[in-house]
């Protein structure tokens, strides 16, 4: 018997293989940082895998490099 897979997300996902800074404040204050890896995107999220996660609710800014036609454009989401 063929198992079939259904999709559940109400967004359409894009794959879209980039580099992503994460960057979040300790309790102490402190500014941190580390690189991920977006898997896809879409209007309701993004798969970003790391290779050590962070605590769930951890509040983070994300930082896109995206190449347009004229160069690298930095664009910042907070999630």
């Amino acid at each position: 018997m063929e198992m079939m897979l259904i999709e559940k997300r109400a967004c359409e996902r894009y794959e879209l293989p980039l580099t992503v800074n994460i960057i979040w404040k300790e309790t102490s204050g402190k500014i941190m940082e580390k690189s991920g890896t977006c898997k896809d995107i879409s209007s309701g999220g993004a798969y970003i895998t790391l290779n050590n996660p962070l605590e769930k609710g951890r509040e983070v800014s994300l930082w896109f490099d995206l190449v347009m036609g004229y160069g690298v454009r930095k664009i910042k989401y907070r999630a």
